[in-house]
Formats: C-alpha cells, sequence, structure tokens
C-alpha cells in the first residue's frame, strides 16, 4: 500500500474485499467457537501449585 497506493483501485479489488470479509467472518466465527470450548475445558493441572502457594486470603468485605 505504501509504494502502490492505486493497488485497490483496479477491477479485482472488489471480488479481493468480498473474499476477505467472507474469509474473515468465518474465521471470527470459528476463532468465537473453538475459544469458548477451550475456556471450558481443565487443561492445565494446577495441583502441585495449590500445595506451594498459599490460600488467597478473604479481604474485611467477603471478597
Amino acid at each position: 500500500m505504501a509504494t502502490s497506493p492505486d493497488l485497490l483501485t483496479g477491477p479485482g479489488a472488489r471480488r479481493l474485499l468480498f473474499f476477505v470479509l467472507s474469509v474473515g467472518f468465518i474465521a471470527g466465527y470459528t476463532f468465537d467457537a473453538v475459544y469458548a470450548k477451550i475456556r471450558q475445558q481443565q487443561v492445565v493441572d494446577t495441583s502441585g501449585l495449590r500445595s506451594v502457594l498459599p490460600e488467597p486470603q478473604a479481604d474485611q468485605n467477603g471478597n
């Protein structure tokens, strides 16, 4: 874009735009679906850390 500012004014720019938008939409939807499944999984075994780290203390507000 810096060396050819007229690059996206050609006849293929509109086809490229539709392709990029559709691929971007599908990638975003897939990322959301996969990330939601990954967040639900317990993928790290933290039992070793729990034996070493102190338990968090509740403050005066109960938090």
